[in-house]
Order: C-alpha cells, then sequence, then structure tokens
C-alpha cells in the first residue's frame, strides 16, 4: 500500500508541477490525467475533457468508495477489463443481434426496420459496463459479473433495457428518439443528438428501482443462455 501512495502522490505533484491540473480539475479528470502519464499517454495540450471509459468508470468509483488512490488503482484494473471487452468487441455486437432475435424478435424487427440497431452506441456502452446509464449501486453488481470475465453480461443488460422500456421503443421511429426514450427514464433534460451518437450519456440511473430489475433480469437471462454454444464468444488465437 505504501508503495501505491507514492506512486499516486509523485503522479499527483508531477501533473500539477506541469500545470495539467489544477483545484478546479474534477477528480475524474485528475484520475484520467495520472494514468495517462503514468502510461505514457499524456502529450503536450492533450484534451483532458474527452469522453473515454476510463473517465466514466472512474466516475461510479467515486461515487461509491472515498479512498482515491484505491479508486486510481481499481480504475486501471477496470480499464484493462474494458480494453478485454474492446477487443471482443466485433463478437459482442454480433451476439447482440443474434440474442436480441431469439429473445425479443419484435424488438429486434423494429429496430431493424427503422435502421437503428447500426448507430447505438453500443461499443461505448460496453466498453464503459453501463457507466452513466444505470445507477451507481445496480452497475457494482454487473461489474462483478466483469471482474469474473463474463463479458457476455453487457448483452443481456442491453437486452433487458429495450425489454424493460418496450413499449416506448416499439414507438421510436428513428435512433434520436430511441436513446430520448432511454435518457427520459430519469427524467434528465438532456438533448440526445443523433449526430453524436457515440458521445452521449443516456441515463437511467436515477431510477434505482427500474436499474436494479434490469440488472436482476439481465443477470437471471445471462445465466440461462451462458452454457449456450452458440452464445460462446471463442478465444484468440495466439
Amino acid at each position: 500500500m505504501q508503495q501505491r501512495i507514492a506512486v499516486y502522490d509523485d503522479l499527483l505533484r508531477a501533473l500539477q508541477v506541469m500545470g495539467t491540473i489544477d483545484d478546479k480539475t474534477p477528480k475524474n479528470r485528475v484520475l484520467y490525467a495520472m494514468w495517462l502519464l503514468e502510461t505514457k499517454q499524456l502529450c503536450l495540450g492533450f484534451d483532458l475533457q474527452q469522453e473515454c471509459s476510463f473517465v466514466n468508470i472512474t466516475e461510479v468509483l467515486l461515487q461509491v468508495f472515498e479512498n482515491d488512490i484505491e479508486i486510481y488503482w481499481m480504475a486501471k484494473g477496470f480499464h484493462v477489463l474494458s480494453e478485454e471487452i474492446r477487443e471482443e468487441m466485433g463478437m459482442l455486437l454480433d451476439l447482440t443481434e443474434t440474442i436480441l432475435e431469439k429473445e425479443d424478435n419484435g424488438i429486434y424487427i423494429h429496430l431493424k426496420q427503422c435502421d437503428i440497431l447500426p448507430g447505438l452506441p453500443l461499443a461505448k456502452w460496453y466498453s464503459s459496463f453501463f457507466s452513466g446509464v444505470l445507477s451507481e449501486l445496480a452497475l457494482i453488481r454487473i461489474w462483478d459479473k466483469i471482474c469474473g470475465r463474463s463479458n457476455k453480461i453487457v448483452i443481456f443488460v442491453f437486452i433487458e433495457i429495450m425489454r424493460t422500456l418496450r413499449r416506448r421503443v416499439l414507438r421510436c421511429m428513428d435512433l434520436k428518439s430511441l436513446l430520448e426514450c432511454i435518457d427520459s427514464v430519469s427524467g434528465s433534460t438532456l438533448i440526445v443528438l443523433v449526430t453524436k451518437a457515440q458521445e452521449c450519456l443516456p441515463q437511467i440511473k436515477d431510477e434505482q428501482e427500474t436499474a436494479d430489475m434490469i440488472v436482476n433480469k439481465a443477470i437471471e437471462l445471462w445465466q440461462q443462455n451462458k452454457g449456450h454454444k452458440e452464445y460462446n464468444i471463442p478465444k484468440q488465437l495466439n
């Protein structure tokens, strides 16, 4: 632990000396800058405000835990898991369509006919483990599965979000209306633009009961399907 404290303090001090951060820099951005510096990715003029899974994950951890040093190390660990999901993203997206078609053909057909599926920010949601989409307490249960390398759980979370909002989803005729539908569950006034779908942060997180129900159903559905060979993600060849 002492070594982690020393590394944390050194990184923080270096960023302060460099003028990269100050007292007004949000904590999740500070931790992001520390990670960039530690991994030698921080360059002059780097925009710390850009969206990335590390920042989104860190924001959730800051809401749940109090020790900044432990949060930083947890964020680094989750980022490794996020990169693993990115490597599997092509297969995860293909499986998403396959499983959605099986579990709710009506939603699948509707999303296909309206050409909504290709525009959904699934890569962002999956790689950030739905940070900013569901409540922090619900997310922890999903992340527990991710830590066990059960990456497919993200597919079932998405499917259960669609099924929970089914009647509203079937009334959405384009990507913008669907993203607004997801966002509206929290009562947020955020306007989601279709052209910036990859940057959106639709939220159900203020509806704890809804989030818990989605996670419960997602875990149940994942458990029902995890033994099916057709849903297995093949191992990458060395």
